[in-house]
C-alpha cells in the first residue's frame, strides 16, 4: 500500500512563522525517508520557493531520480491557501494521502502505523494522539485526539485519495478545520493508536 505524504513549502519568512525553516524542513524531509514502511512518497509542492527547489535538487537528488520524492515547483500563493496542498495531491500516485508540514516531522514508526490499520472499507482515518517536541521524554502528556472537529487537524488525518476530497478554499491557520469538515461528511472511518507525528507549531484548543 504506498502512501504519500504532501508537503508544502515556503521558507521564505511570513508573520507568525516558526523558526529556523530551513533546518526544519531538511529535518522534516529526512523523517520521512527514515520511515520503516517503504511503499511511500514525499510530495514537495515549492510555493514560489527557489530555497526549497534548491535544497531538494541538492541534498535529495537520488530520491528525485528513483521517484520517492516528487518536487511541484509552483508560483507563490497567498499565505496558507489550500491550493498548494491541492496541487501535491493531483500528482500524489499513493492510495492513502497524508500533510507533512515542514515544521513538523515524524517518528521511524509513523507510517507503518497507517498501513497497519487502515483498509479499502474505510474513507479516512485519525491518530489517537499527536506529539509536541517538548513532550518526547514524558509520553503521559500526549495530546488525544477524540475525532471530532475540535481536536483534528492537518497532522492527525490521513486519507484515501479516491474519495476526492479537496483542500482548496481551506485555512491553514485554523489547523484546515474546512478540510477537516469535509472529512467528518464520510462516515466510514477509524482511530490509529500508535501515531509518530511530532507537530511542532499548532494551537491546542
Amino acid at each position: 500500500m504506498r502512501i504519500s505524504a504532501i508537503m508544502p513549502s515556503y521558507l521564505g519568512k511570513f508573520p507568525g512563522c516558526a523558526p529556523n525553516r530551513r533546518k526544519d524542513f531538511i529535518r522534516a524531509v529526512s523523517s520521512f525517508l527514515a520511515q520503516k514502511h517503504m511503499d511511500r512518497e514525499l510530495v514537495i509542492i515549492s510555493d514560489g520557493c527557489l530555497e526549497t527547489i534548491q535544497i531538494t535538487k541538492g541534498m535529495w537528488h537520488g530520491e528525485l531520480e528513483l521517484g520517492r520524492i516528487i518536487l511541484v515547483e509552483l508560483a507563490r500563493h497567498e499565505p496558507f491557501t489550500g491550493a498548494v496542498r491541492q496541487a501535491g495531491i493531483q500528482e500524489a500516485t499513493g492510495e492513502w494521502l497524508l500533510s507533512l508540514d515542514t515544521d513538523d516531522y515524524m517518528m521511524p514508526h509513523h507510517l507503518t502505523s497507517i498501513a497497519c490499520s487502515v483498509s479499502k472499507d474505510i474513507e479516512w482515518a485519525y491518530h489517537d494522539y499527536w506529539i509536541e517536541p517538548y513532550n518526547l521524554k514524558d509520553v503521559r502528556t500526549l495530546y488525544r485526539c477524540d475525532g471530532t472537529i475540535a481536536t483534528l487537524n492537518n497532522g492527525t488525518t490521513v486519507w484515501r485519495k479516491d474519495i476526492g476530497v479537496s483542500w482548496d478554499g481551506c485555512d491553514g491557520r485554523q489547523d484546515n478545520k474546512i478540510f477537516c469538515e469535509r472529512l467528518l461528511k464520510f462516515d466510514k472511518y477509524r482511530k490509529i493508536y500508535g501515531s509518530g507525528m511530532v507537530i511542532t507549531n499548532t494551537q491546542i484548543i
